[in-house]
């Protein structure tokens, strides 16, 4: 539950407050914002065929290890990079969160009891509906005060902080 909580906070933070801003910085109007989500997000429906193969072929460890350091090296990225072909890195950004989401799913399915489960599955959207107010806060009040470059910076960063020691924590064996 940890993870998905820590690891779904920056991309909420960027969906809902820095994404259109940031496509505008790099280099798109605001009239083709429409067109580029519609792009952006048929894309990523595509590639979502593939995400249980993927996750077959990298196991669970990976998988987790492998999103956390896709969220925390892609915001870095973007904040240092402001170029069009950026928008090729947000993708790579809502693949890796709808594959995140899948491989959570599947983790609690495997390792909760079915009596177990609903519970489990309530307590984690609780959290993340309290987790979502107090980033949202934070990252609008990150937002006033600091660029959006050195907003997703610092989300790379706090991802790679945050999220790195729960998946060390969970498979230390």
């Amino acid at each position: 539950i940890t993870f998905s909580v820590l690891a779904s906070m920056p991309l909420f933070i960027f969906t809902n407050l820095a994404e259109q801003p940031y496509l505008i910085q790099i280099g798109f109007s605001v009239t083709s914002l429409g067109v580029i989500y519609a792009i952006t997000r048929g894309i990523i429906g595509l590639l979502s065929t593939q995400i249980f193969g993927i996750e077959k072929m990298l196991g669970e460890k990976l998988s987790f290890l492998l999103v956390t350091l896709i969220y925390s090296f892609t915001f870095i990225l973007l904040g240092m990079i402001n170029m069009p072909v950026m928008v090729l890195f947000v993708i790579l950004l809502y693949f890796t969160r709808d594959y995140k989401n899948a491989l959570i799913e599947n983790y609690i399915h495997r390792h909760v009891n079915s009596s177990q489960r609903a519970t489990i599955l309530s307590i984690k959207n609780l959290m993340l509906s309290i987790a979502s107010t107090i980033y949202v806060l934070v990252g609008g009040v990150m937002l006033d005060l600091l660029s959006i470059n050195t907003m997703l910076i610092l989300l790379g960063f706090t991802t790679l902080v945050t999220v790195l020691p729960c998946i060390v924590w969970r498979y230390k064996t």
